[in-house]
Formats: C-alpha cells, structure tokens, sequence
C-alpha cells in the first residue's frame, strides 16, 4: 500500500527521532522519491553488512527471499533538532 502511495504521489516525508534524552531528531521532505527495485538486494547487504558485520550480513541478506524496494529520498528540505536545551540538568 506505501509503494503505491508514493508512485501515485511524488512526495514524502521521513522521520526518525530518539524517545529518550536528548530527544533528537531529523526530518526529510523530498518531492521526488526514487522507488527502485535493481539495487535493492545490494543496498540491503550493505545495510546488514554495517550494523552485523561482513560475513553475517551478507548471510542476512542472502537468507531474504522477496527482491525488495529501494526509497531515495533526495531532500529538498532538512531538519534535525534536539531538546538537549530545554532540559532539566542530569
């Protein structure tokens, strides 16, 4: 239902934010995602192969069956933020 959405409309949104202290956060606008599915099995291994290591992560992404979709989002707008600030003193 979300890949349809965004091939129908050409925009999006991402966000991603801490729910702990300092609370950071980004936030991307693009009015251009790029939906793709040729890399997306490559992306996915390089992905895995960060956070769990070469040999484990190109196992992760072997052992996947489905062929994937890649979302780029080239921003036209940024924001990050924190409320590090505002905070009372730890």
């Amino acid at each position: 239902m979300k890949l349809r959405h965004l091939a129908a409309r050409a925009a999006c949104e991402f966000l991603v934010f801490e729910a702990v202290p300092p609370f950071r956060g980004v936030r991307v606008r693009s009015d251009q995602p790029i939906l793709t599915r040729d890399d997306a099995q490559q992306a996915r291994q390089d992905i895995a192969a960060r956070y769990l290591g070469e040999e484990l992560g190109r196992r992760f992404a072997a052992e996947r069956t489905s062929a994937g979709v890649l979302l780029r989002i080239p921003a036209i707008h940024a924001t990050a933020w924190d409320l590090k600030a505002i905070l009372p003193c730890q």
